[in-house]
């Protein structure tokens, strides 16, 4: 499919049609999608089962957490199959909108042509923020911290990161190229990117994106909201010279794609 061809040939059908927002942690995906479940209705909407692929949520010694989720995702498909069978409706099925922390190369259990959105954010910025979350998380649990909350209570956000760079979880520090091709390689994921995402807008650009989709869905789409925003990060950079430009390094997949989208903004709001 050529760049532009899904964008250029057809609006929203309610009949044929799924909205599904690929929500990458940290990158106002919460506030997108109350939005559009407001806009396509609460009853016409539902949440995809929980596929993390970032590697600070997946960790190092997250396997407890690694097989939850696979539990969970076994125990939705079964049911979900189980609801058929009887003929009761499975809502991720006749969803018109679907959302949640789930990677596009994953499978989606629709009927529905599927129409794919996402959002971005500069990369250590959401670094940061997805530090300072799960800090806050870890301080409100200090019963139950394991050993990675741990390490976020015990070292400041310079001595973190130079921890995480120094293990496996560097390899999957990518998110926004991890979300879109396993590989996690650039190239792959600007290719994803150009040829199945309907629309994109980083960060900064949310307004914009909201409006291009009220145009596309033919229905009022409220105001963002601010919601899930960080409550202890503080207003500067926590990070030294020295271990920011470290990162930026970690992170040049996916600086690569947020700039390529920042680039060409326009033809992904089209």
């Amino acid at each position: 499919m050529e760049w532009g061809t899904l964008r250029q040939t057809h609006l929203f059908d309610d009949k044929t049609d799924v909205l599904v927002f690929l929500r990458v942690p940290k990158t106002g995906s919460t506030s997108v999608a109350s939005a559009l479940t407001d806009a396509l209705g609460k009853t016409e909407s539902a949440i995809l089962p929980d596929r993390h692929v970032d590697g600070l949520d997946c960790g190092l010694a997250r396997a407890h957490d690694q097989s939850r989720r696979l539990r969970m995702r076994v125990a939705d498909s079964v049911a979900s199959r189980a609801k058929g069978l009887l003929g009761c409706a499975d809502q991720i099925k006749k969803a018109r909108f679907l959302h949640g922390h789930h990677p596009l190369w994953a499978s989606i259990r629709t009927n529905r042509r599927p129409c794919f959105i996402t959002s971005m954010r500069d990369p250590i910025d959401r670094f940061l923020s997805l530090y300072f979350f799960y800090r806050l998380k870890a301080e409100m649990t200090l019963d139950t911290v394991g050993s990675e909350k741990r390490q976020i209570l015990l070292r400041d956000p310079s001595d973190y990161v130079q921890w995480v760079l120094s293990t496996p979880v560097r390899r999957r520090l990518n998110s926004h190229c991890l979300y879109l091709t396993r590989s996690g390689n650039f190239q792959d994921a600007k290719e994803a990117l150009q040829q199945k995402i309907h629309m994109a807008a980083v960060l900064e650009d949310l307004d914009l994106l909201m409006n291009s989709l009220q145009n596309y869905l033919g229905r009022r789409v409220p105001k963002l909201q601010h919601l899930n925003a960080g409550r202890i990060r503080p207003r500067g950079n926590p990070l030294s010279a020295e271990v920011e430009s470290r990162l930026r390094e970690a992170l040049t997949p996916d600086y690569r794609l947020f700039d390529f989208l920042s680039r060409n903004k326009r033809k992904f709001l089209a």
